[in-house]
């Protein structure tokens, strides 16, 4: 940094003007093209994020950057064939002006440069000191590595750090003007540490495209050079005046709004959902950013990381907006390749396209509808309901929303195309969720079930699983494979999934072609016992049975409160109870602190015996990974241990699983002979809550008896 500082005052000193610069190399531009075009053909591919295979199209541009840097390193260009003699021109030497400047047969295929729309930047407003820049180039040939900008006094210039030898000048001008002018005019370069050249050289403005030229060494000629600094890569601290309009500037009081986004940045292939919802609280702006695929896993916005919610099957973030009306910075690592590049963007969100999400209409284009209440979850927090007259129903499942209209009603007019229509009552559902079809089960509607995604073998629940063997409810492939024409030549009016169906998008998507709604069922996202149950509201609008529903959930809540009100156990007296299981590879799946299992355990009168996990950041995780060893230490002197054993079969007794894993030994629970297990009954028996909470009661209490949902180890 030093040695920089030195090298821009030492430009300084020597020219009228001096600094430094800013903009990517070709190599890494090559790179970011091909990694974006990677992000655009697995979207509408379907190839895999880290297929490395570019179109050839993206090969020959890759070919053509490398070969512009070969050019640049001293190797044969369209601009420098001709004379070999390496030095500066002779000021006396019969060759006229006119020869000087390049023809425009002899320019590299370059670009335009476009300042339509762009306000220059003046140096006066700007404050005085040095920032890093980037900018754009006429020329392809014209590769600046780093760029500096240096505000002092009123006046504005920039140093170019260039990676070669090419160049001889520079000249704040035309080629023409360059050729005439006299050689004390010229721009010299000075070389850094690194033998790199820097030019100095003056800025007008930012955000206007500038005039320069460049002598080339080997041609002996100049180049017209078009340049444009851009503002939108300064700091914040670097202007005098904020630059942007505030959600205080605006008038926006706490509240959802709409509002336009644009992004600019990479090649140009990538895009974010416009209209972004942005989310104004204590006076401070977010906004959820939608790309159009799910190979970003990150984004950098002023310095701070926000990682990335695939869940819906696109790259989705929450992240701060302190300003409007002007182009903020951010940077997105795109994972489309086999080695991740963090790429420089811009969003431009436009204040004249605000518009406010009024909830009491659910949706904008609801307008038209009577709004005739609400459904909020008591202890459910994944969904909320408005309802309307005719007994239609807005539901917001997470980011999707679903538009419930009865078969016989009429469709409300402008319904968004992200909006969901599910015709009610369902008659022809495609059960894939195994944990979902308990809710029919309870609302007597299995007769509204035709189809589903799990063979007889695998359902717990007899009723289920013999309609499932006679056909009765067919068996039509798994969740990610479902025999499409079979559910198609049905009539399926619904397919009900688990979350899942977000780690196979292409199922989705083709489901919805044949006209089938996917409805997301987010039940294992819920904490509380209580809030998995009350889901059957959801169900009960589907099927047409919602006083049902109601009074079913009224009536759990009424059993969980009969069994808590049972527990004695004293607070600083709760036995520590750890749910576990052992994967083949000897990691050991732990139950996450904040799962409902975890709830049930303290509403029976226990604790989560290791509640200091490092939980996942972003998404949903039921249980979490650690070590043997982290599991021994943190987990031997648990009172009682309940092995999970959906995923790995049940176990015939405490010394099989000592057998696979001896140092279960030395655990307190297996001491003194406190290991259970659960039965296969229990993530598919999502409304009986009540009775897993008085299961594990006995449990903890020593009270042993053959039970419903677990059984103990011998």
């Amino acid at each position: 940094m030093k040695n920089r500082i030195l090298m821009i005052i030492l430009s300084v000193c020597l020219l009228s003007f001096g600094c430094g610069a800013s903009s990517k190399d070709g190599a890494a531009q090559s790179n970011v093209g091909a990694a974006e075009t990677q992000d655009d053909s697995a979207e509408g591919g379907g190839e895999t994020a880290d297929t490395e295979a570019a179109s050839a199209d993206d090969k020959d541009d890759t070919v053509a950057d490398s070969e512009d840097d070969k050019d640049d390193a001293g190797a044969d260009s369209d601009e420098d064939k001709g004379s070999e003699k390496a030095g500066k021109p002779d000021k006396e030497a019969a060759q006229s002006d006119k020869d000087k400047v390049a023809d425009s047969s002899d320019y590299a295929k370059g670009s335009e440069i476009d300042d339509k729309g762009l306000t220059p930047v003046a140096a006066d407003e700007l404050n005085d000191g040095e920032y890093d820049i980037s900018m754009q180039s006429s020329s392809s040939m014209f590769k600046v590595a780093e760029s500096t900008l240096v505000v002092s006094g009123g006046t504005m210039e920039a140093v170019l750090r260039i990676e070669s030898d090419s160049y001889l000048y520079m000249y704040a001008g035309s080629a023409e003007e360059a050729a005439a002018a006299p050689e004390e005019e010229l721009i010299n370069f000075n070389e850094d540490e690194k033998g790199d050249q820097l030019y100095a050289v003056p800025v007008e403005a930012l955000d206007k495209a500038l005039p320069y030229a460049a002598y080339s060494r080997k041609k002996e000629q100049w180049y017209d050079r078009t340049l444009l600094f851009e503002s939108s890569s300064l700091p914040e601290e670097a202007f005098k005046e904020a630059r942007y309009k505030t959600a205080a500037d605006l008038g926006l009081a706490d509240g959802t709004y709409y509002m336009d986004v644009t992004l600019e940045g990479g090649s140009g292939k990538a895009s974010v959902d416009s209209p972004a919802v942005i989310t104004v609280k204590d006076g401070k702006a977010e906004a959820v950013i939608v790309w159009s695929s799910d190979n970003y896993d990150y984004m950098i916005v002023d310095g701070e990381k926000y990682f990335a919610d695939t869940s819906g099957g696109t790259s989705s973030f929450v992240i701060p907006v302190k300003g409007f009306g002007y182009k903020m910075s951010v940077v997105a690592d795109t994972t489309a390749m086999s080695k991740p590049y963090e790429i420089d963007y811009t969003l431009y969100f436009d204040p004249d396209t605000i518009k406010e999400a009024d909830p009491a209409k659910g949706s904008a284009s609801f307008d038209g509808l009577k709004k005739t209440g609400e459904i909020k979850g008591e202890y459910a927090t994944g969904f909320n309901v408005t309802s309307y007259e005719g007994d239609i129903h807005d539901v917001r499942v997470g980011e999707d929303e679903y538009l419930l209209v009865p078969k016989k009603g009429k469709l409300p007019a402008n319904i968004p195309e992200d909006v969901t229509v599910i015709r009610t009552p369902v008659e022809k559902a495609y059960v894939a969720s195994t944990s979902s079809m308990d809710f029919f089960t309870r609302l007597d509607s299995l007769g509204r079930v035709s189809s589903a995604g799990a063979e007889a073998s695998k359902w717990t629940d007899d009723t289920v699983a013999d309609k499932v063997k006679k056909g009765e409810i067919a068996y039509e492939g798994k969740y990610d494979t479902p025999d499409y024409e079979s559910l198609l030549i049905k009539g399926t009016d619904i397919a009900i999934e688990n979350t899942m169906i977000y780690h196979s998008p292409e199922t989705k998507e083709k489901l919805e072609e044949l006209s089938i709604p996917v409805f997301v069922d987010m039940t294992s996202y819920e904490e509380d016992p209580r809030g998995r149950v009350e889901w059957i509201k959801l169900y009960g609008l589907l099927t047409g049975e919602y006083d049902k529903a109601d009074s079913y959930f009224k009536k759990c809540c009424d059993d969980i409160d009969k069994v808590t009100a049972e527990v004695s156990h004293k607070k600083d007296s709760k036995p520590k109870v750890v749910f576990f299981y052992i994967s083949p590879k000897g990691h050991v799946g732990v139950r996450n602190p904040e799962d409902y299992l975890s709830r049930m355990t303290e509403m029976a009168g226990g604790i989560n015996g290791i509640s200091d996990l490092k939980l996942p950041e972003g998404g949903h995780a039921s249980s979490v990974n650690i070590s043997m060893e982290d599991f021994y230490l943190k987990g031997r002197d648990a009172d009682i241990l309940i092995y999970e054993s959906t995923l790995y079969g049940m176990p015939k007794s405490m010394d099989q699983l000592m057998s696979d894993t001896a140092l279960l030994s030395e655990f307190k629970a297996f001491k003194e002979g406190r290991v259970y297990a659960t039965e296969d009954t229990i993530f598919q028996a999502t409304c009986e809550a009540a009775d897993m909470i008085a299961d594990l009661s006995d449990i903890i209490s020593g009270r042993d008896r053959d039970m419903t949902y677990f059984k103990k180890l011998k």
